[in-house]
């Protein structure tokens, strides 16, 4: 089927230019919670509800076997050149919950479709011996790169797979559509050194984030429920009865958008980042806001979301994201209850010119 890009066009949110003020429009189409950022900043730019429909099959938050979601998070410690075309590299498993399966590690070293070579394993200890609180250290392992490769960089992803039943892998946190934990980029020319990812660094998976946040420890479909309705239902509370009334392209290729339902002092401003790179916007509440490929800022009168770099003069590295919405009716300029909801990243936010510190969330009492 045709791509928009295939056809040198752009959607724009004509729905809800005309009817977005008296009737709701729910998508219809399949996706992979792993995969649906760009879906997501879809439904946000258009201020719609997503839908629920796409679920992994019943129990999904268990594999084939049974056994719960594995709770163990890995990453690459250190890469150590030993000849221009061999290298040591060290792994560490944190470790979330106990693990009762024995599973074995896969590393692939390649681009998101293609494994051009491996450094599958047994870990040791056994994954059926770790245990919540643990830091399971493996290595150094000496990966040999083949001779005939001639790239100078590649993607470095882990995960765990079962000894037995073939093509089973373990659903583990931060992992993409397909099971696997990017790591960061090996570079391999001029000289072999690791470059490590931050987290969030798969854009299109950013949504079953939960480092520091609220759904911390769930299975990444439930993430990504928690994560996106509570930007995507009260967006659309907000919004319900308000036409599009302006969409602007702030950057030549149209890739920076801003959507405003309705006007004056009721309207909503949403912005989208839909570029491959950071972009920049000024907000009313927020100053300067870096917006990450996918990022978003939504400002209502009583409701605010944010999935940024910076926010209000705080970074975020990694990006985070935040929401701020009134309790009591009134406009966030003169709410004295406010609740904040923490889904991913830093959990530091500056409100008022007070910094707060919210891990899940946080109610503020007597703001004014």
């Amino acid at each position: 089927s045709l791509k928009p890009e295939d056809l040198d066009a752009t959607v724009i949110p004509f729905w809800e230019m005309v009817y977005h003020d008296c009737q709701f429009c729910y998508g219809k189409y399949g996706y992979s919670a792993q995969a649906a950022a760009p879906y997501v900043a879809h439904h946000v730019l258009c201020a719609r509800p997503l839908h629920y429909h796409s679920f992994p099959e019943h129990l999904y938050w268990k594999d084939q076997n049974g056994q719960a979601m594995v709770k163990a998070t890995p990453r690459v410690l250190a890469v150590r050149p030993k000849t221009a075309r061999s290298f040591e590299i060290t792994y560490q498993w944190d470790v979330a919950g106990d693990v009762k399966s024995n599973w074995r590690v896969f590393v692939h070293f390649g681009t998101p479709k293609d494994i051009l070579f491996q450094d599958d394993h047994d870990p040791w200890p056994p994954t059926s011996a770790w245990r919540k609180g643990q830091k399971v250290r493996i290595g150094p392992r000496t990966v040999h790169v083949p001779p005939t490769l001639r790239r100078a960089e590649v993607n470095v992803y882990l995960g765990l797979f079962s000894p037995e039943a073939v093509g089973t892998r373990a659903i583990i946190p931060g992992a993409d559509a397909q099971n696997r934990v990017f790591a960061g980029r090996l570079r391999i020319s001029p000289r072999i050194e690791f470059i490590p990812a931050a987290p969030g660094q798969m854009p299109e998976a950013v949504f079953t984030r939960t480092d520091n946040g609220w759904a911390e420890g769930l299975h990444p479909t439930d993430v990504f429920l928690k994560n996106t309705h509570e930007v995507l239902g009260p967006l659309h509370a907000a919004t319900a009865f308000h036409r599009l009334t302006r969409l602007q392209f702030l950057t030549p290729t149209g890739s920076l958008r801003r959507a405003t339902y309705g006007t004056g002092r009721d309207a909503t401003t949403v912005v989208v980042n839909y570029g491959e790179s950071d972009a920049e916007v000024t907000t009313k509440a927020g100053g300067t806001v870096v917006l990450p490929p996918w990022g978003f800022v939504v400002e209502a009168p009583r409701f605010i979301a944010f999935y940024t770099r910076r926010w209000a003069g705080v970074d975020y590295p990694s990006g985070a994201l935040f929401t701020i919405a009134s309790l009591d009716g009134r406009r966030l300029s003169s709410s004295r209850r406010v609740r904040i909801f923490h889904g991913f990243g830093k959990p530091t936010l500056r409100w008022r010119g007070t910094t707060h510190q919210v891990r899940r969330e946080a109610i503020l009492e007597g703001s004014n």
